[in-house]
Order: C-alpha cells, then sequence, then structure tokens
C-alpha cells in the first residue's frame, strides 16, 4: 500500500512539473497574435509579484503582493483558485477578466503554480 502511496505521490508530482513546464512555454493566442504565459507574467504580474514570483518588489511590498514560491501559498492555492483571484481580483489585486481572455488566465494560473516552492 506503501509503495502504491508513494507512486501515486511521484506521478503527481511529475504531471505538475510537466504542466508547469508547458504553462512557461506554451503561446496563448491573443488578439495580437500569441504570447506565452511567461510574457503575459511579465506584462501583468511581474511589476508587484516580481519576475521571481516572490513578490519582493516595491509595488510587492506596498500592496501585500502574494509569494508563488512560499510553501503555504502553494500548498493551500489550487489552479482554479489562483485562476478566480486572476479573474476577479483580490485585496489590492485588480480583477484581469475585462483584461485578458479566459485561457490567458487559465495559462497566468497555471504559470504562478510553476513557481518553485
Amino acid at each position: 500500500m506503501k509503495t502504491v502511496l508513494s507512486l501515486s505521490a511521484v506521478l503527481a508530482a511529475m504531471v505538475i512539473g510537466w504542466t508547469g513546464i508547458a504553462a512557461r512555454t506554451a503561446p496563448v493566442a491573443t488578439a495580437t497574435g500569441k504570447q506565452t504565459a511567461a510574457a503575459l507574467y511579465a506584462t501583468h504580474c511581474a511589476k508587484c509579484h516580481g519576475n521571481d514570483g516572490k513578490g519582493n518588489t516595491a509595488k510587492g511590498k506596498e500592496t501585500g503582493a502574494r509569494d508563488f514560491t512560499s510553501d503555504r501559498w502553494w500548498s493551500r492555492t489550487s489552479v482554479n483558485e489562483a485562476a478566480a483571484s486572476i479573474r476577479d481580483g483580490y485585496q489590492d489585486m485588480p480583477s484581469y477578466k475585462r483584461k485578458l481572455t479566459a485561457a490567458q488566465i487559465q495559462s497566468l494560473a497555471v504559470y504562478v503554480k510553476s513557481f518553485k516552492h
């Protein structure tokens, strides 16, 4: 039984890892062409959350931006919850539902969950 659980954990980690790699490189269709999730993040998120996802920027400190590398955030936030925060906004973070497509929001959610914790 322990072997089955360990194997399941390893497989889950591999899928999450592959998903993260795909999110960082997969293009997302936009009105002006294709943009990677990394480009969307750089455009819309890095000012507060930083290029490394730690939220250790002047604006991030001012607004209390989430640290996407913290064990606590990582373990308590699903991709769907991250997408909801991007879509609807959260505390000082604005809503992006009128600026980004559903596919772009989902790709950003997967991307922020791919930061190392």
